[in-house]
């Protein structure tokens, strides 16, 4: 007799991220995660008690932007403000495009409690990015929700437009647009000379 597979709920998640990203919400069985993860159903009920259990998992699955803003507001004026804006731009549009399928199942399946915590985390230090930068006097005054929303907005539109009507096949590829929209972003915030 062989031995028995151990089966790890993070290979579990991500398959079921590969499937949504294919199928969406609505269409996605465990018979089709099963398959993208090389498993039994039966595996996936060992991890996960149902699809509901397994799509809350992948909702929750990452924290990672907040990690990011965190760093980027954290080294203050070491560095220029545009070249922070195109890291920012950079990550995002990367995250997003890893993470499109979590992020809109996120706004589909809301849970009551930790829907969008992760995104409203990201987004208040988003905001505080910006709100320092401003009493930095490194951008133009404005409003920081605004600002974080201006900036974050067209990124995730981008990603979402290339995946979900031109499956994939952007005419810029997301680091060239991701570039292009720091500098034009940071033309629309840099102080008046």
């Amino acid at each position: 007799m062989g031995r028995r597979r151990i089966i790890d709920p993070e290979q579990i998640i991500q398959a079921t991220l590969v499937v949504l990203s294919t199928h969406g919400v609505e269409a996605v069985t465990i018979a089709q995660i099963a398959r993208q993860a090389g498993i039994s159903e039966a595996s996936i009920y060992k991890c996960f008690a149902s699809k509901e259990d397994l799509l809350r998992a992948c909702i929750s699955e990452s924290v990672e932007p907040q990690e990011f803003w965190r760093k980027l507001f954290a080294q203050g004026e070491s560095r220029p403000v545009n070249v922070l804006l195109e890291e920012a731009a950079l990550f995002t549009v990367r995250y997003y495009c890893q993470h499109l399928p979590t992020l809109l199942l996120r706004a589909l399946r809301p849970q009551a409690d930790d829907c969008c915590s992760g995104p409203l985390q990201t987004m208040k230090l988003q905001t505080h990015y910006f709100r320092l930068e401003i009493e930095r006097r490194r951008i133009r005054p404005g409003d920081p929700q605004r600002l974080s929303a201006a900036f974050c907005g067209p990124l995730f539109y981008y990603v979402f437009i290339s995946r979900a009507f031109l499956g994939g096949e952007a005419p810029t590829p997301p680091e060239q647009f991701a570039r292009q929209w720091a500098q034009d972003f940071w033309q629309s915030v840099r102080p008046n000379a």
